[in-house]
């Protein structure tokens, strides 16, 4: 019995620790991707708005996705 409860113990914390290192990861390639895939995005004075408006996009179709199922 104690090694169950061990086992699901230890499971959610490593759960509970790698979902926001994942998270973060792929927020971090989605923005390298754009800048290095769509350079005229980064060109000009406001060269962070592109990024902006696309990371805040994508923020709002996951949103959408898990809200509507």
């Amino acid at each position: 019995m104690t090694a169950f409860f061990c086992y699901d113990y230890m499971n959610g914390m490593v759960v509970g620790i790698l979902l926001p290192l994942v998270g973060t990861a792929l927020g971090a390639a989605c923005v390298f991707l754009m800048k290095k895939s769509i350079p005229e995005t980064q060109a000009g004075v406001h060269s962070n708005m592109g990024t902006i408006g696309f990371s805040l996009g994508f923020a709002l179709m996951m949103t959408l996705d898990v809200l509507l199922g």
